[in-house]
């Protein structure tokens, strides 16, 4: 997906720890887990690998920002995003635009499906994100991409170890006109006013003291100036501006080869600038994290972890005189277990939760996991969760009419699956209740209240294809199918109706056809009907998309590597919009190179 797939590095001689993110029974890997499939034929963020999930919906309002994930009829404030255990959705309205997270920082993320708010804590009703670093990259890399939409991308890694000490800086450079064809009736027309430029500089240090004992240093800073163009039926031209820091220190420490001690502390601030005519709105968060585990091996795994958060905010608005500006501020603290036991061939995972919001005692929850493995390429899952979302501060605190008596959103999910030789069917049922819906009151005012209620139901088959014709010649297919069907239950005209903008079939095709240091990828996705109403009379249309990448790499002696590589997206110039009046663009074609040593 990026021009180098960066990452951050980690000593492999000394301790081996793994962040315990949800139950470890899951049937495609590790922690419940599905890593991320790369592709470079991206628009530099992770949503674009969130699409190989085929499950995820991504929704955009324009071009390569603005980008939200719906899955399994779950909104977007219902997905966690994680950078170094910490969510970073976003304190005001709960979510976060994965348009700004560059999948070249992050390129061994992972996502977590089921829920898992057991382990991670509010908004992760759906899944969660957890940002990750590829720790097998080499020391030095740097890479160009263009693209015909006027997307120019410079990034590059350097990694350092010097005694005990060891340390990696990345950087990633947009300079982005996004100025994409797109249908306009019955011509082509030309996106314009779309700038993006960003700048992305990550540094992390570790210092190994023995080996059984190491500390870490994070740290991720973020500058996005970026115009956002109207809808095709508007006019008004916006602009934004982000600004995030975010850094994290931390200490692992292995008393013995059972016994495993780790406590982090992070903070972040976080500003948005937003202008249009008659609005100049700014907001601005502060963010304190601490999470302190032990982790206790033995015939029963043991982890148990305290977590405690610390949020507040400003939101004024500088020349808009009925705007009243709030300031938020809420304490969260948690107390969390997960017991993992395996007998025979069958693996239990229980995970608990109890949170508190200042003086307020939440309802604990809990998810239950079980995997039985019947032999080597059969295996059966089970998932039963009970997962929440807490209500942002804009739902809360909106001047014109937020609501300080909304309760947390609540669900129930169980999801059961097998594997067997490659093929991996999941079929899964999700009741969710008190669901914040913002809706004019009496006074024609908007306010959320707590009177939503949806069922969600489908499955998800997957089969992962290996040929190898010769030594130098091989072939990998995977055919993906989501089927969904999310209904409104709240009582009401809607009763029974579809939920927005979510899709009930998926197909998606991908195709990797290698010879020696040549390969070519192919992707070929449908995506069905979306509503758009809640009365759903009005639909966007079906779509087709078709993309190619072809690409060659050079290596010599095991020490330097170059790569180019060329690709195409929508190759058949297919008119379609993921929201209403954004049309998405026609035919792309981009061009990069990687050096790296």
């Amino acid at each position: 997906m990026g021009l180098i797939q960066c990452s951050l590095y980690a000593q492999n001689d000394s301790i081996d720890l793994i962040e315990t993110i949800g139950p470890e029974v899951s049937i495609e890997g590790v922690l419940s887990a599905s890593t991320i499939l790369l592709t470079k034929s991206s628009d530099n963020s992770v949503s674009d690998p969130l699409l190989q999930h085929i499950g995820i919906q991504i929704q955009t309002q324009g071009g390569p920002y603005l980008r939200t994930a719906l899955y399994r009829g779950q909104s977007a404030r219902h997905m966690a995003i994680l950078w170094e255990g910490v969510n970073i959705q976003n304190s005001f309205n709960g979510t976060y635009d994965l348009g700004l997270i560059p999948s070249i920082l992050f390129s061994n993320s992972k996502w977590f499906d089921g829920g898992q708010s057991a382990n991670v804590g509010t908004a992760a009703m759906s899944g969660a994100l957890m940002l990750a670093y590829d720790n097998s990259q080499p020391l030095i890399s740097a890479g160009l991409k263009y693209s015909d939409q006027g997307n120019r991308r410079i990034n590059f890694r350097v990694h350092q170890k010097s005694g005990r000490l060891f340390q990696t800086l990345q950087a990633n450079l947009l300079d982005n006109e996004n100025a994409f064809r797109y249908q306009s009736r019955d011509t082509i027309a030309k996106r314009r006013n779309s700038d993006h430029d960003q700048l992305d500089l990550t540094y992390r240090a570790s210092v190994q003291w023995s080996d059984s004992m190491r500390t870490n240093i994070n740290y991720w800073y973020q500058d996005v100036e970026r115009m956002l163009s109207p809808s095709t039926i508007a006019s008004n031209l916006a602009y934004q501006e982000d600004r995030n820091h975010r850094f994290s220190i931390g200490h692992d420490w292995q008393w013995s080869p059972k016994l495993y001690w780790s406590t982090k502390l992070s903070y972040m601030n976080e500003y948005i600038g937003y202008m249009q005519p008659g609005i100049e709105s700014l907001a601005e968060s502060n963010i304190v994290n601490f999470n302190s585990k032990l982790k206790i091996n033995g015939h029963v795994d043991h982890l148990i972890g305290v977590a405690m958060r610390y949020e507040n905010g400003e939101l004024v608005d500088t020349i808009n005189p009925s705007f009243k500006s709030f300031f938020p501020e809420r304490i969260t603290s948690a107390v969390y277990y997960n017991g993992t036991v395996k007998i025979d061939k069958t693996t239990i995972s229980l995970s608990l939760r109890q949170e508190s919001i200042d003086d307020d005692v939440q309802i604990p929850i809990g998810q239950l996991a079980l995997k039985f493995d019947q032999f080597d390429r059969l295996s059966y899952t089970l998932n039963v969760g009970r997962h929440y979302s807490y209500p942002g501060f804009n739902d809360l605190y909106w001047p014109t009419g937020g609501n300080p008596d909304l309760i947390t959103e609540k669900s129930w999910q169980i999801e059961g699956g097998i594997s067997i030789y490659g093929l991996i069917v999941k079929v899964y049922k999700i009741n969710t209740s008190d669901k914040i819906l913002w809706a004019p009151n009496e006074q024609a005012v908007w306010t959320p209240e707590n009177v939503s209620s949806t069922e969600s139901s489908g499955f998800e088959i997957k089969y992962n294809g290996k040929l190898n014709i010769r030594n130098n010649i091989g072939v990998t297919l995977t055919p993906m199918v989501n089927y969904n069907h999310t209904i409104n239950s709240t009582e009401g005209v809607n009763k029974g109706n579809e939920l927005l903008y979510n899709p009930k079939f998926k197909f998606q095709l991908r195709g990797v056809f290698q010879y020696k240091q040549i390969s070519l990828s192919i992707d070929r996705s449908y995506t069905g009907r979306r509503f758009q109403t809640l009365d759903n009379k009005d639909k966007l249309d079906p779509y087709n998309l078709l993309s190619a990448e072809l690409n060659y790499k050079w290596n010599k002696d095991q020490k330097y590597s170059a790569e180019i590589y060329l690709g195409a997206r929508n190759i058949f110039d297919e008119t379609f919009e993921l929201v209403s009046f954004f049309p998405q663009p026609l035919r792309t074609i981009y061009i990069g190179v990687i050096f790296s040593i």
